[in-house]
């Protein structure tokens, strides 16, 4: 009996599984004959526009973006039609579009039609309009795929001032975003990075910790010093571990005296604390350094009782080119650390 049951069950399972994927199957070539028919009228509309002058949609047409197929069939469209085409498009419906977008309700066809806005590259006058409602977005939809579509956004429109007033809003609202999302992000932005690096500087206390490790992360990547000054004060304050870090990093990167003097105070003040992590950083930095200072330094923390500092001293003697009787000497000495942490460095 029991025996029966359990075929019985398996039966249904196996022909619930098939019917889905049938259904599924069926709806899905639907979705996409849908998205092609409309495809196909919209390229009619344009065709037609281009011979009467008359680019404006009708509130007829303009309500059907409303439907996730039109708004697919759009981007695929616009990503195919002649840039000149499309910006006349634009032009005549900017209004509407960004009066359509602000009456979407459905989180998931906000997050896509922020996704086909940063696709489009806007500039000028239409990202103005349109950067508006990008920014209506990030204020009210929590959606974490609404929000980092709607950055991508901003990015590719190239408005520095506005992706600054979205950094504060998150701080405004303590709203966390990936530091990595936000750093690549900026590292995509299409516009001048030398404005973008400024706003973000300028306003940089306006921001919470995940933007701010953003902007420093990005300035890393940029290799952009022309604020390591500000960075340098900033680190004389309570800031968290990854942002001084980050900060040492970023001043790491380009070699001069008082970098230098910051990374050596650096990697002694930490280099036998728990929380470790500045003198590791201050000790790979170092080894940008040839002089007698900075090996010094570097001998000194091979005996710190955290590997990493150890093994990070020993691979930054090795890249400065530590005379050969400095590491005769210090292979000759009774400190272990030392003696393992330059074994490993000079055998890796």
């Amino acid at each position: 009996m029991f025996i029966f049951v359990y075929i019985m069950i398996y039966v249904v399972i196996i022909m619930a599984v098939i019917l889905s994927h049938i259904f599924t199957g069926r709806y899905m070539s639907h979705y996409a004959t849908g998205i092609e028919t409309h495809a196909k009228e919209l390229l009619a509309f344009i065709e037609k526009a281009e011979k009467t002058g008359n680019w404006k949609l009708n509130k007829k047409q303009m309500r059907k973006f409303r439907n996730p197929q039109v708004l697919e069939s759009f981007y695929r469209v616009s990503q195919e039609l002649d840039r000149k085409k499309l910006e006349q498009f634009l032009e005549e419906n900017t209004l509407e579009l960004v009066e359509l977008g602000r009456k979407m309700r459905n989180k998931s066809l906000r997050a896509y039609y922020a996704f086909v806005i940063c696709k489009l590259q806007l500039k000028g006058k239409i990202a103005e309009q349109f950067t508006e409602l990008v920014l209506y977005y990030l204020r009210t939809d929590s959606s974490v795929f609404c929000r980092e579509n709607s950055l991508k956004a901003l990015y590719s429109m190239g408005n520095a001032k506005s992706i600054s007033e979205a950094f504060k809003y998150f701080h405004q609202k303590d709203i966390y975003h990936s530091e990595k999302l936000l750093t690549d992000g900026l590292l995509s932005y299409q516009g001048d990075f030398k404005k973008l690096s400024k706003v973000l500087v300028d306003d940089f206390e306006d921001y919470g910790q995940c933007c701010r490790i953003a902007v420093i992360s990005y300035l890393f990547y940029r290799d952009e010093h022309d604020f390591d000054g500000y960075f340098m004060n900033y680190l004389k304050q309570d800031i968290s571990m990854d942002e001084r870090c980050g900060c040492l990093r970023l001043i790491g990167k380009q070699c001069s005296k008082s970098h230098e003097k910051l990374l050596i105070q650096t990697l002694e003040s930490y280099k036998d604390k728990e929380d470790w992590e500045p003198a590791a950083v201050a000790a790979s930095a170092l080894g940008n350094y040839k002089d007698k200072l900075a090996i010094a330094a570097l001998e000194g923390a091979l005996e710190s009782p955290n590997w990493y500092v150890r093994i990070n001293s020993a691979r930054a003697l090795v890249a400065s080119d530590v005379a050969v009787l400095d590491v005769k000497r210090i292979l000759g000495g009774k400190d272990e650390y030392a003696k393992d942490a330059l074994k490993y460095a000079i055998s890796s």
